[in-house]
This record gives structure tokens, sequence and C-alpha cells, in this order.
């Protein structure tokens, strides 16, 4: 059942509600048999406003539930916790869930688990490469970014200035910046921690992250983890049946913090 239009979200119907809108639609009928009884259609108005009234209350009730669950979740599951937490978002968002079925380099259609898994992994290690014959690397851009860096090195006086900020050990400053510059939100890699544990876990959280990044700095070596990263394809866009070619999909990695933190 929709509640407050059409991209509301869906709640599942109580048993409260379903007698409300079954006393609703038979005081419609009722009176649809006899229109100009004025008796009849004051019922249908009143049987209306109770149902409304059902379902807001259900509602209440549903999120009532969510904000307990989410109280029991704050510092034990971060990625479970923002799930309860969108839960309560009174907009129906558009499902994100990819195609159980995909197209192949063959243009073949795969649907097993392990097929479709085969399909993305191909796919994505095509990006960013140059021999990529797709269209899916920009030599444009590459050139851009290849004068930008011999410019840079060509620069004899930037490049001692720019040596010596990166020789430098980590500064706590640079931590609080990179903090800062963090948004509430966003999705989580796979460490599983959400940008609010930095941003909102006080100066201890910041501290610490300081000291991990200044010995990962010093030692030249960093968790296994932080060479990892969470791909997640996004759609560009377009007909229905583009989704289940790999190729209409733009790559979006997440990262640990920690590297985020570093870089």
């Amino acid at each position: 059942m929709k509640v407050g239009g059409e991209k509301s979200k869906v709640l599942e119907w109580s048993e409260e509600v379903r007698k409300a809108v079954a006393v609703e639609k038979e005081a419609y009928w009722d009176w649809k048999q006899d229109q100009e009884s004025e008796a009849k259609w004051e019922a249908v108005r009143q049987a209306k406003k109770v149902r409304k009234a059902t379902v807001q209350r259900h509602k209440r009730q549903v999120d009532q539930k969510i904000v307990s669950r989410i109280e029991t979740l704050h510092s034990k599951d971060p990625k479970e916790y923002w799930k309860q937490l969108k839960a309560l978002d009174p907009m129906q968002h558009t499902s994100k869930k990819l195609p159980d079925t995909m197209m192949n380099d063959a243009k073949e259609m795969v649907c097993g688990q392990k097929e479709v898994e085969e399909v993305w992994a191909k796919c994505f290690e095509k990006l960013g490469r140059e021999e990529c014959e797709v269209g899916a690397f920009e030599e444009e851009f590459a050139e851009r970014v290849r004068e930008s860096v011999r410019r840079k090195a060509g620069d004899v006086d930037r490049k001692d200035d720019l040596l010596g900020l990166l020789d430098r050990p980590i500064q706590r400053e640079e931590i609080d910046r990179a903090i800062n510059k963090m948004r509430r939100g966003k999705a989580v890699g796979i460490d599983d921690y959400m940008n609010e544990i930095f941003m909102y876990g006080g100066e201890k959280v910041v501290e610490a992250t300081w000291k991990l990044c200044h010995k990962v700095f010093q030692d030249e070596k960093y968790p296994k983890d932080w060479a990892r990263g969470l791909i997640f394809p996004l759609f560009k866009g377009g007909a229905e049946e583009w989704r289940h070619n790999p190729l209409k999909y733009r790559g979006i990695t997440l990262s640990v913090l920690g590297i985020m933190c570093l870089c």
C-alpha cells in the first residue's frame, strides 16, 4: 500500500489496516448503488478518514520499530545502522539491484552467478587501459594529464618545493583537512567504516588516524586491505535492455577510509 503519493514508500498492511480498507470499500460500493443518498456518502467519507488515520498510525508504529532497532545497532554494525536509518526516508528509492542476466563478450546472455561475476570481472579489467577497444579510455584526457606532469616536472623551482612537500612527515593538519572534506551518508567500502565515524568520533579518533597514517608513511608499508576496493556498477541510463550490457555501466570504486585520509 502506498502512503502519501506516488513516490512514497510501500508499507506492508497490518490486520487493522486491512479491516479499515475493507470497510471503506464496502461503504463505497454501497453508495454506488444509491448515489443520491447523503447518508451513504457521509459513511464513505467517515470510512475514508478512519482508513487514513489507521494507515498513519500503522506507519508511526513501523517507524518506531525501526528507530528502536537502530538504537541497538548504532555502535555494533554501521552498515546495518545506515540501512535501517534510510528505511525511515519517506521517499521510495528506485531499486539499484543488478540484473540476474548479463551479456558476455560473445554477445551471449548468461545467468549463473559465477558466469555473471566473470562478465563483470572482465568488464572492469578494461577500465583505464589504453589498449581497451571499447572507447572506455579517454586518450585526450590522458594526454592532458601527461602534459601537466611534464610541465610540472620541468619547473625546477616547483619541483624542489613539490619534493620537499611530499617527503615531509604526515602532519596532523593534513588529517584534519581530509576529515573536514568528508561528507555524510556516503557508501562504505570493504572496511565497513562510514565517514561519520571520523567526522564525529572526536579527538581520539582523529589522533589515532593521524598516528596510523604517519606510521604507514614512515615505514612505507600499508595494510593489505588498503590496496583493495569495492567496485560498484552504476548504470549510465538508457533503454531497459541496456541494463544487461556491462559496458553501459560506470564502475565506482569505494576505497577504505584509511587510504583516503592518507592520500
